[in-house]
Order: C-alpha cells, then structure tokens, then sequence
C-alpha cells in the first residue's frame, strides 16, 4: 500500500511540476515515478525478513 501511495506522490508532482513550467525537461518529469519508486525499493531490500521455513521442502499432510 505504501510503495503505491510514493508512486501516486511522485506521479502527482510529475503534473504539478510540468504545470508550473519549472524549466525541468519533460523527460526528466516522466522518468520521476519510476525512479522515485526504484530509490524506495532499493532502500527496502535490506529490511525485509526472509520466510521463516524458507529451505524447507512443503509436505503435504
């Protein structure tokens, strides 16, 4: 949920900035969700928790 609200932000100012004609070159502004999201996710990976049987063959009972 949270990774999809950054996306919105960034997509967001993509439009505010190309409205107010910040000299910023349109390309710049479309690449901005991506990238922004790309910058959150790799400062993410370290944190997250492996799954607790991971390695472990499922039986099925």
């Amino acid at each position: 949920l949270g990774a999809a609200l950054v996306f919105g932000f960034a997509d967001s100012l993509k439009q505010v900035l190309g409205i107010l004609q910040t000299g910023i070159p349109s390309e710049f502004l479309l690449m901005a969700p991506a990238i922004v999201t790309v910058i959150v996710v790799a400062g993410l990976v370290g944190k997250s928790r492996p799954p607790a049987a991971d390695g472990q063959p499922y039986v099925k009972e």
